[in-house]
């Protein structure tokens, strides 16, 4: 059977130790409450792999998206999508 992808050894998303917090405010902006979602997660993702995140609700799955994708700003951690540190990045960056 023939496929029309190949894996290759390029790293397209590497993740290093990602690491985010949910933090609740109380009065004048004191922290009320910290809640630890994931601590230090690691992953690489190399051209032509697919890869499928599962677990229970309420696991991080969302979380963990959202903060690749910069909608939830980490709270420690690296993400490097093709060789370059996104979390470093503006937001508004135009290649």
């Amino acid at each position: 059977m023939e496929t029309n992808w190949e894996m290759t050894e390029e790293i397209i998303l590497d993740i290093k130790d990602l690491t985010v917090d949910y933090v609740t405010h109380g009065l004048f902006r004191r922290i009320r409450k910290r809640v630890r979602v994931f601590e230090n997660f690691n992953l690489q993702i190399h051209r032509g792999e697919t890869l499928s995140v599962v677990g229970e609700s309420g696991c991080g799955k969302t979380t963990l998206a959202n903060s690749v994708a910069r909608f939830k700003q980490p709270t420690a951690g690296q993400v490097y999508f093709e060789g370059r540190d996104i979390l470093a990045m503006d937001r508004y960056f135009e290649d």
